[in-house]
């Protein structure tokens, strides 16, 4: 009887989350952000998909047997496979930073909604629209790196298509509508991922 109503009980939140998660589709005219859920803008959160598709290169690295190392001999040693790691993961959590600190001066949150009409174009967004991603999608490489692990590099690959083909074009659609002719001028000037 306690696994039947502890049974009950899980789907009962399954289904209530399942609700909550649910959005409409797209239609900037009607509100002033992006949706985050199964029927949303963008189905998942783009850290929460970084965790699960980690996670993934985890569970193929345990069922495979191997970690399928990819790495050159000249980095074999831990202690350079470590520290190079290090160095990325604060290149990128200075990236973030400085990512944040621009949206803010702009009048945007960072949780899919520009709350004012200035488009971000300067400090990390003046040499690519999505540095915030890049950021992102150097903690897998990051972990690839340290532990040898091509599951954790295919991870990062599976993470920039996710972000390339689904999250990105959602917010490309919204801010066309929500911040118009500045945002496309922006997008003439500004590559999606960066240049220098």
């Amino acid at each position: 009887m306690g696994l039947v109503s502890s049974s009950f009980g899980f789907l009962t939140r399954l289904d209530h989350y399942k609700n909550v998660l649910r959005a409409p589709p797209l239609d900037p005219s009607e509100r002033n952000h992006l949706r985050v859920g199964l029927d949303g803008d963008v189905p998942i959160f783009p850290p929460l998909a970084m965790i699960v598709l980690s996670a993934a290169a985890g569970i193929a690295t345990f069922v495979s047997g191997t970690r399928l190392p990819y790495l050159p001999d000249f980095m074999a040693p831990p202690s350079v496979r470590g520290g190079i790691s290090l160095a990325l993961v604060y290149w990128c959590a200075v990236l973030k930073h400085r990512c944040q600190a621009e949206l803010e001066r702009s009048g945007t949150e960072v949780n899919f909604k520009p709350a004012g009409k200035v488009v971000a174009d300067r400090g990390p967004y003046a040499i690519g629209r999505n540095m915030m991603y890049v950021a992102l999608m150097g903690v897998p490489l990051a972990g690839s790196i340290v532990f040898d692990n091509l599951w954790l590099l295919v991870s990062g690959l599976a993470l920039w298509i996710y972000l390339n083909d689904v999250v990105v074009p959602a917010e490309e659609k919204f801010l066309k509508v929500e911040l118009g002719a500045k945002y496309e001028e922006y997008c003439k000037r500004v590559p999606r991922w960066f240049s220098f």
